[in-house]
């Protein structure tokens, strides 16, 4: 069985049935067949009749990000502006300003909470206003959908249904859940980026199942029809020494002139309770109400701000930031510290294949960023160490001199690399290795096999520009990709993958002369966290059987061969150097069997 059917049965493992088959009458009863524990939803494939009634009537394709419609607006916007305690407060006070407790009159009270809450659901209709449009553009993008005899048509997202089958294209994204069944490679897998969900920039792989991977092509969907079934699953004077003062009022005039009505001295706690009531609406006015008009337009030129802020701009993608809403401003102000779970998740996750050690040699002489930052910080300390009024040439021993001269090439390097052209992925120098110079080293057979190991231990597929000739590769992560262009710049191109088997145009035994070699794949354990480390067996042209390995170098270094260990302490302080220049490493292993 090769690698490839056994991812298959892996992630396959979450379904329960599949059938593939001729169109058959449905149960005449309406009952669907759920056998067995855990069946909930029954999904029948290119019969869109089916779904029309119940209990095979499911929710519609139509999403919605906003908070009201027009029935419910008032209604709730009045809600949430009242879930505030401000508001409350100022409401209180408002009603309370209608009775005869209130020193001032109820207009004084009553326009401006109204103003301030008007203003604040005007912002929220605004704000709603703009996610309806946003929401609507994504329910009116097109997908290609199966109409009948073959045939693909355009249908808005909003309109697609449970069992439509959808044609998605390459970089376009998916309208909804889907089940795959076939795609463009022979072996039916695919390569999903989940990054708007998850952050993840990692390509995942997805695999079609057998029974249905003759569906590659529009008209074989004439005659499809399937039947899945599938299960889913928050008073005293104090420090002062002494005052002058007139009396004015006595007795119980010095609370309030009037002894009548609802300040009757004759009942305190009544009298009390309502002085307690003016006092609160006194003292309303040291909270400014305006202050909360002035917040309200501060988030909404914030979110402008956001909005149109050149650092936030995604130049690859032409993406703008958008502030969907402008009432968590002051919550990412109180972010301060972010937890992940991975490192990939919050960085740019590009790689450059920049150095190598190869049987116990280094190769790679272009400095790192790290090293770049050391050694201008070193030339700097340098220049600040001499007397002043003495010559620069004097203060230092011929030593010294020839030092700082090697700290201002690599310093200065960087500036002329950038009249090269560049290659994404590929940052390496060092003429021991390129144009097929590596075939004068003496160790020309541990470069040739980490080479072979570079073109063929990976699950990535190439894509040929029709214009340039040129490969590119689909890969489950930066690095895969980045290994790629390298062995494809050292002159072994990855061109083509079969279910079985891997070809790379080799410029080897001359580097003139490509020839294009087959590896089969006898089988492909993937990367998992807990492996660390991706594996593949293949048999090359000469009936060679090797168990090609990547991985942690922890991992690696505890399997070596007897063989491979004459170089464990050489490679041990490479792969420490690298570590301190601020590079990943990633340790390659093989072994003939």
């Amino acid at each position: 069985m090769t690698g490839g059917r056994i991812r298959a049965k892996i992630r396959r493992s979450h379904l329960y049935t599949f059938a593939c088959h001729r169109s058959h009458p449905p149960a005449q009863d309406g009952s669907q067949d759920t056998q067995g524990p855990g069946y909930s939803r029954t999904v029948y494939c290119n019969q869109p009749h089916m779904h029309t009634q119940k209990p095979n009537k499911y929710c519609t394709n139509y999403i919605s990000t906003t908070k009201y419609n027009i029935l419910t607006f008032l209604p709730k916007a009045i809600f949430e502006q009242f879930r505030r305690v401000a508001n409350v407060y100022f409401l209180l006070a408002a009603v309370l300003s209608l009775t005869p407790v209130s020193p001032f009159g109820p207009l004084s009270m009553i326009a401006p909470l109204a103003f301030v809450v008007g203003l604040s659901m005007a912002k929220e209709a605004l704000e709603d206003w703009r996610r309806f449009i946003q929401d609507m553009k994504v329910n009116l993008r097109k997908a290609g959908v199966h109409k009948q005899d073959g045939e693909f048509g355009h249908k808005p997202w909003m309109k697609l249904g449970v069992g439509d089958i959808v044609k998605v294209e390459k970089d376009q994204f998916f309208p909804a859940d889907l089940l795959l069944l076939s795609s463009s490679y022979e072996d039916g897998i695919c390569y999903v980026e989940t990054m708007n969900l998850d952050g993840e920039t990692n390509l995942k792989v997805k695999r079609a199942l057998e029974t249905t991977l003759p569906l590659d092509s529009d008209p074989t969907f004439k005659e499809f029809s399937a039947t899945i079934r599938y299960s889913l699953r928050d008073s005293k004077l104090r420090n002062t020494a002494y005052v002058y003062g007139v009396v004015i009022f006595t007795g119980h005039d010095s609370k309030v002139p009037d002894s009548k009505g609802l300040f009757d001295p004759g009942k305190p706690l009544k009298s009390g309770f309502y002085h307690l009531i003016t006092a609160l609406m006194l003292y309303g006015y040291l909270i400014p109400i305006s202050l909360y008009v002035s917040i309200e337009i501060v988030k909404v030129l914030q979110a402008l701000f956001i909005n149109q802020d050149i650092h936030m701009y995604d130049d690859e993608t032409g993406t703008p930031a958008q502030a969907r809403t402008s009432n968590l401003n002051e919550e990412l102000g109180q972010v301060d510290t972010i937890l992940s779970d991975k490192t990939g998740t919050l960085t740019c996750n590009q790689m450059d294949f920049l150095k190598c050690s190869i049987g116990g040699t280094a190769y790679g002489t272009k400095a790192s960023d790290v090293e770049l930052a050391a050694a201008k910080q070193m030339v700097m300390d340098l220049d600040g160490q001499g007397e002043p009024g003495m010559p620069h040439s004097l203060e230092k021993s011929g030593h010294d001199v020839d030092s700082e001269i090697q700290l201002e090439t690599v310093v200065t390097s960087k500036d002329e690399d950038d009249l090269k052209p560049s290659i994404k992925g590929f940052s390496f120098e060092d003429d021991r290795l390129m144009n097929g110079n590596w075939l004068k080293e003496p160790n020309k057979d541990d470069i040739l096999l980490f080479f072979r190991i570079l073109a063929v231990c990976h699950t990535a597929i190439p894509e040929q520009n029709e214009e340039t000739g040129a490969f590119t590769y689909e890969a489950e992560s930066p690095d895969e990709g980045a290994f790629l262009v390298a062995a494809r710049e050292f002159g072994f191109e990855f061109s083509r993958r079969t279910q079985s088997s891997v070809f790379v145009h080799e410029r080897y035994p001359s580097f003139q002369e490509p020839v294009e070699r087959e590896y089969k794949i006898l089988n492909l354990l993937d990367f998992t966290s807990k492996r660390k480390r991706m594996s593949v067996i293949i048999r090359d042209e000469n009936d060679q059987i090797l168990l090609l390995c990547k991985g942690a170098d922890s991992i690696i270094f505890d399997r070596l061969s007897s063989d491979g260990r004459m170089y464990l302490e050489a490679t041990t302080k490479h792969l420490n150097d690298y570590g301190e220049a601020g590079l990943d490493a990633c340790t390659r292993l093989q072994e003939t069997r």
